[in-house]
C-alpha cells in the first residue's frame, strides 16, 4: 500500500466566505449545512486568508446576546467583519502532506481544522477530524 497523503482524505467541496462576509454569513453556513470550520479567502484574488471556526462564533454569538439580548441578532452579527474572528494562524497543508503529519498537527495542536492550500495559496480543500475518523472506519473495515 502506498502511503496516504492529506489529498486522499480531504473534504473537496469546500463552502468557504471572502473578507467581505459577516458573522451572519458564517453563522448561517455552520447552522444550514452543518460546518464547522470556513475557511476565508480575499475576495478579488480568491487567496486562502485564513479560519473561522463554529466554536469561535458561537463565542462571539454568545457575546453579543450577552451584551445586547436577542434582539436583533442577526443584525448584530451582520456588523462583525468575518475577518475580525477568523484566525488567519491555523496551520495549513498541501495536498501531499503525509496523513501522520496532519495528524500529529490535531494532536499537537488542538486545531479542528487543516485546510489544504495549493502553491498559489487556493483553497484546495479541507481536512478536519471527521476526516480521520472515516479513515478510521474504513481501516477498520478492510
Amino acid at each position: 500500500m502506498s502511503k496516504r497523503v492529506v489529498g486522499d482524505i480531504m473534504t473537496t467541496n469546500v463552502k468557504f466566505l471572502d473578507n467581505s462576509a459577516s458573522l451572519l454569513d458564517a453563522h448561517n453556513i455552520t447552522r444550514d449545512l452543518g460546518i464547522r470550520h470556513i475557511p476565508v479567502v480575499d475576495k478579488e484574488t480568491l487567496e486562502y486568508l485564513g479560519v473561522v471556526s463554529q466554536k469561535v462564533m458561537l463565542s462571539k454569538i454568545m457575546n453579543i446576546v450577552s451584551t445586547y439580548g436577542n434582539n436583533r441578532l442577526d443584525r448584530r452579527e451582520s456588523q462583525v467583519p468575518i475577518i475580525d474572528i477568523m484566525d488567519s494562524n491555523n496551520p495549513t497543508v498541501g495536498i501531499n502532506t503525509s496523513l501522520s503529519l496532519a495528524a500529529n498537527h490535531f494532536l499537537d495542536r488542538k486545531y479542528g481544522c487543516l485546510p489544504v492550500i495549493s502553491d498559489t495559496n487556493a483553497v484546495l480543500g479541507i481536512v478536519s477530524s471527521s476526516d480521520f475518523v472515516k479513515l478510521a472506519i474504513e481501516l477498520l473495515e478492510e
